[in-house]
């Protein structure tokens, strides 16, 4: 897998249309040439809701989880998930 930066900094909501975060990747499948996974570092709120701890010191970076490109509904200026905000912890996430 490679990662692809293009869509790096677009935001991702939810399909009840709370803010999840930003996109900081995208992981492509060099056999098939197609996005299987999402970076997306977390919003605050989607921190905790996942129990996740904050970064102590914001210089270090943000807490990003990979979500595999079905959850995707729509992508455009927006990335839009299929699931509402609070099943996000249902999903089979990774931490990247």
């Amino acid at each position: 897998m490679i990662l692809v930066r293009k869509l790096n900094g677009r935001k991702v909501i939810s399909n009840n249309a709370k803010t999840v975060g930003e996109v900081s990747g995208a992981y492509v499948d060099l056999a098939t040439w197609k996005i299987n996974h999402i970076s997306i570092d977390l919003s605050e709120e989607a921190i905790e809701l996942f129990g996740f701890d904050k970064p102590r010191i914001p210089i270090f970076g943000n807490v990003s989880v990979c979500v595999p490109i079905s959850v995707v509904d729509k992508a455009g200026d927006v990335i839009t998930l299929n699931v509402p905000f609070e099943e996000l912890p249902s999903l089979p996430i990774d931490r990247c």
